[in-house]
Parts: C-alpha cells; sequence; structure tokens
C-alpha cells in the first residue's frame, strides 16, 4: 500500500476509533497535529481518496452514530445528540441527517421502530 493511502486510513482510523466523547470535540487540527501533517496535503488526501474533508468526514461519522443510537434507543432525542455529539443547533442536526439520510431522525425513529414492533 502507497503512503498517501496509509495517511487517509490512519486520518480514518483516529475518527472511527474515537468515543462519542471524543468525536464530539474532535477538531481538525488535533488530528493534523498527531500525524504532524498540513491541513491542505490532508485535505487533498481525504479527498482523492474518500471524497470528504476530515471535517466531514467526522461529520458523517456523527451522523452514522446518531442513526446507530436512533434505531437502538426509542427515546433518544435530538436533544441528547446534540449534548452527546457537541453539536450546538438542533436544527443543524436535524439538516445534516436529513442531507444523509433522506429523511429527518424523527421520521428515521418513526419508520424504523414501526417496522421492529
Amino acid at each position: 500500500m502507497d503512503e498517501q493511502k496509509k495517511i487517509v486510513e490512519r486520518i480514518a482510523s483516529i475518527v472511527l476509533a474515537a468515543s462519542n466523547n471524543e468525536l464530539s470535540v474532535m477538531q481538525t487540527a488535533s488530528i493534523l497535529q498527531k500525524m504532524n501533517i498540513s491541513r491542505s496535503y490532508s485535505s487533498n488526501l481525504l479527498k482523492k481518496y474518500t471524497e470528504f474533508s476530515i471535517f466531514k468526514f467526522i461529520e458523517q461519522e456523527k451522523m452514522y452514530r446518531l442513526r446507530l443510537k436512533i434505531s437502538q434507543d426509542r427515546k433518544y432525542t435530538i436533544e441528547n445528540a446534540c449534548i452527546e455529539f457537541g453539536i450546538c443547533k438542533q436544527d443543524h442536526v436535524i439538516e445534516k441527517f436529513k442531507k444523509k439520510y433522506i429523511v429527518t431522525p424523527g421520521s428515521y425513529k418513526k419508520i424504523h421502530h414501526k417496522e421492529v414492533t
């Protein structure tokens, strides 16, 4: 495997291995500092291999984990998500979730739990 792919995999592993608490405060700069690489170099690599910037990759991981939480817990709310994932505005969570999954978190929860029960 070439060096560029190794860097991308290392960035991904840092994000994916983070706890929800760590993910909530994770910043692009902290990842780059751990790896001792520049923002522009890392952005170019990630976009080349994943089509995402580090920021977007972190955001996508948050939405994925939110979807899992909604699937597992009927009582999980957007307010819970904002606290757990360090997102200030509920509208932002709803907008990002809908952009990724085509439905709002509330609709996803209704659909998922209706099928499960």
